[in-house]
């Protein structure tokens, strides 16, 4: 459930999708960090937020 929410979340905001296994490496870490690695983005990037409140949403 985790990674199609990952999926999911990244369909929505993302510019490139990372393979589905790459989105199981992350989990249990924080999400602006999980999502920063996933697309190589800042931590503190307005795209990178924006993939993260679409995941809490989706997780909901």
């Amino acid at each position: 459930m985790i990674v199609e929410t990952v999926l999911a979340a990244l369909a929505e905001c993302a510019r490139a999708m990372p393979e589905p296994a790459a989105t199981r490496a992350p989990i249990g870490l924080p999400l602006t960090v999980a999502f920063s690695g996933l697309l190589g983005l800042p931590e503190q990037s307005p795209e990178l937020d924006a993939v993260v409140q679409e995941y809490r949403r989706l997780w909901r």
